[in-house]
């Protein structure tokens, strides 16, 4: 039970900060009326001048019905009557109520620490209506999933075109292709100096069979909008449609993350675990087969050039074998779309070529969302570069359209 109580605890700590340890402390502290409300006869039999249905509810706070529990079970062991079946229930206060209490505590926590989790997130995930768990697709995968994928309306589609003039047009064919759309998606932080914009507005089509690269300086908004894209914080405004799925959706994230990976900015390792430890942990989260996972774990260790390293622990690597790790933890499971957050940051010119060469053998079939601000990087890998600068997409297209328009590069002329 007081796992549960744990759970909840911590639960509220993360929302509430100092105004939650002051609760807490409030609500520990009500054994207390209890101890200054109780009285003892001639025989030091215990008994309070609370009313019984006050003090049931004092037994919602688990260290209360705890204590109180303790205090009946040692006046029946000082008055020799001893623990029974039958003296549970002897007196005004018998001790059966604070027992009963506290396995009804344990699930009132842990119900209220779930319920906490959804619609009070923490630093990331998406806040979900009070009364989620009553709505019937909460409950009915049928209703959940069954409906046909979502669409953007036209008249949301028409409401979020896109500002920039500088986009690269698309053929007819490659149209059929644009498995992840973005509308004018927003993000503002609010901070204690005023409301800070993050991404302004991006609206932006990416294809499958393709790398797309978003580049941009440090602070224009790249980790923010793949923190978007993959549920971490919801937007403020505008949406997302991935592969027919709706990113403010709680339901169909959850079913984007089902073919989603995700190398994000800074490295999420543990150091006590190797490389081989590690992939079998993602494995295991991604639903792999146990008899396909061996064979997957090897070929994502040789893929990310890891086969020498498989039994090392993380806490050993230098920062460049780090992020190969964390770009293999992203492939495991043969996602359909792969987000990469600067995954060549800390690697040598060496590593760095093979991972672009393993980017470009990886493209097929998915959809490789790269965040950059190496030029080279982009120009080699992308076949689309979309630049992102204080927040708004300043450009899109692939290398040869945006020389071409911005007159980057030399003419030659033969005479």
């Amino acid at each position: 039970m007081w796992c549960l109580v744990s759970y909840f605890v911590l639960l509220t700590l993360q929302v509430a900060g100092p105004v939650a340890v002051l609760a807490t402390t409030a609500v520990s502290s009500l054994f207390f009326i209890v101890s200054f409300t109780t009285r003892y006869d001639a025989n030091g039999t215990p008994s309070s001048v609370l009313p019984l249905p006050f003090l049931v509810f004092l037994c919602l706070s688990s260290p209360t019905a705890l204590s109180m529990a303790i205090e009946r079970a040692i006046y029946l062991d000082v008055a020799q009557i001893g623990l029974t079946w039958e003296s549970l229930y002897l007196g005004d206060f018998p001790l059966i109520i604070p027992i009963v209490m506290l396995a009804f505590d344990s699930l009132f926590y842990f119900c209220l620490a779930m319920w906490l989790d959804k619609v009070v997130p923490g630093e990331y995930g998406k806040k979900q209506p009070l009364c989620y768990c009553f709505q019937p697709k909460y409950w009915s995968s049928s209703l959940r999933y069954g409906a046909q994928d979502k669409q953007v309306d036209s008249k949301h589609a028409y409401e979020c075109v896109n500002e920039c003039e500088h986009i690269e047009p698309i053929p007819e064919e490659l149209k059929a292709l644009n498995k992840l759309r973005i509308f004018g998606i927003k993000k503002t932080y609010k901070t204690s100096s005023g409301p800070v914009d993050a991404v302004r507005g991006i609206t932006l089509d990416i294809y499958e069979n393709e790398i797309t690269c978003i580049l941009g300086h440090n602070g224009a908004g790249k980790t923010t909008l793949v923190n978007m894209l993959t549920g971490l914080t919801p937007p403020t405004e505008g949406t997302a449609i991935i592969y027919g799925k709706d990113i403010r959706d709680t339901y169909d994230m959850r079913e984007i993350r089902k073919f989603t990976g995700l190398c994000p900015q800074y490295d999420v390792l543990v150091d006590n675990m190797t490389c081989k430890e590690h992939l079998y942990l993602y494995a295991a989260l991604k639903g792999i087969k146990k008899s396909e996972v061996d064979w997957e774990v090897q070929k994502i260790l040789k893929d990310v050039d890891l086969i020498d390293k498989a039994d090392c622990f993380t806490r050993n690597l230098s920062g460049g074998q780090k992020r190969k790790l964390s770009v293999g933890i992203a492939f495991i499971g043969n996602p359909k779309i792969i987000f990469l957050d600067e995954p060549s940051a800390g690697m040598d010119p060496k590593s760095r070529r093979h991972l672009w060469t393993l980017l470009k053998n990886k493209k097929n079939g998915r959809i490789i969302l790269l965040s950059t601000h190496f030029m080279d990087e982009a120009d080699i890998l992308a076949d689309r570069k979309a630049i992102v600068s204080k927040g708004k997409l300043r450009c899109c297209g692939s290398s040869l359209y945006l020389k071409t328009k911005f007159g980057i590069g030399y003419n030659l002329k033969y005479v």
